[in-house]
């Protein structure tokens, strides 16, 4: 059997250039706000509220192929159709929010200090002052609509946890492409000294060897990050480790394994490469070791 073929049905810019009149956008939000079955012509224009039966036919015309399906049911939105509804409402085109910086109850792992959690331009981004480490990472205004304050940095951990499970099933978060991942040191050798310029140097040092995951996607060239913890909360030998110890690793706090720690993250060999990742509950310990294509080599319980 062939593969499929893949034909580019208009330039990207031809595509958001039939989404610049707001009649078109009204059509959209039309078939989005109905009951998702298929819409008769009449019914899709009274939704819309333009009266001009011209200026409707034309405005849906061009939005026909690319945004909208006809069939002999009606007019109904094509997959395209969905996603721009979907980014309208996850605000990401639409709302602006942000907030005063908050504590999060789990203290740093690397240094036991404080972290901060703040949320600004649609980015979450997590600071500890004691040892500079942060981290950051991109979340729609939608998914704190509703939210209390209190909740939002468990919310966020959630999200954060969907990311991580999208780019691990090797898809992108923005394109969903196709993601390779990698695994390297954090700061290459030959750049510790260059870093030591930018971080501080006792930073430096304990995270410099610690092994990064770097997600790239083949389409748009976008790169994720994680360290290996984070990637591998949710491995099935991890969820059963921390099952066997009757804790359900989905209960856990994120927050709890996004921190690089040098105890239980480390670069075992070069050659052929080998990392590995720990970790413990009640005086047990689990250790996977992992090449540098992220796949698990050897698997060990102590």
């Amino acid at each position: 059997m062939s593969s499929p073929e893949f034909v580019r049905k208009a330039d990207p810019d031809e595509a958001f250039t039939l989404l610049a009149d707001e009649n078109r956008v009204e059509i959209l939000r039309a078939l989005w706000n109905g009951d998702h079955d298929a819409m008769a012509f009449s019914e899709l224009r009274e939704a819309t509220g333009i009266r001009d039966s011209g200026q409707f036919n034309y405005h849906l015309d061009k939005l026909l192929g690319q945004f909208v399906a006809r069939s002999d049911d009606g007019y109904e939105l094509t997959q395209a159709g969905h996603h721009v509804n979907g980014a309208i409402e996850a605000g990401a085109y639409t709302i602006e929010a942000t907030m005063e910086p908050m504590t999060l109850d789990d203290p740093c792992r690397l240094c036991g200090e404080t972290r901060t959690f703040s949320y600004e331009d649609e980015t979450v981004q997590v600071e500890c002052p004691g040892c500079e480490m942060q981290s950051q990472f991109g979340v729609p205004p939608s998914v704190f609509l509703d939210c209390e304050r209190a909740e939002i940095p468990a919310v966020a951990g959630e999200y954060l946890r969907k990311i991580i499970d999208h780019v691990n099933r090797g898809f992108c978060i923005y394109c969903d492409g196709h993601v390779d991942p990698r695994v390297s040191r954090v700061i290459p050798e030959e750049a510790h000294d260059e870093a030591r310029e930018e971080m501080p140097e006792e930073l430096v040092d304990r995270i410099g060897d610690i092994p990064i995951v770097t997600y790239e996607c083949r389409r748009c060239g976008v790169e994720i990050t994680s360290g290996l913890r984070l990637t591998f909360h949710n491995h099935p030998a991890v969820a059963g480790f921390f099952y066997d110890h009757d804790v359900d690793v989905r209960d856990v706090s994120l927050w709890e394994f996004a921190t690089f720690l040098p105890d239980h993250e480390r670069i075992l060999g070069a050659d052929p490469f080998r990392a590995s990742v720990s970790f413990e509950l009640d005086g047990d310990e689990l250790t996977l070791v992992v090449d540098d294509e992220l796949a698990v080599v050897n698997v060990e319980e102590a």
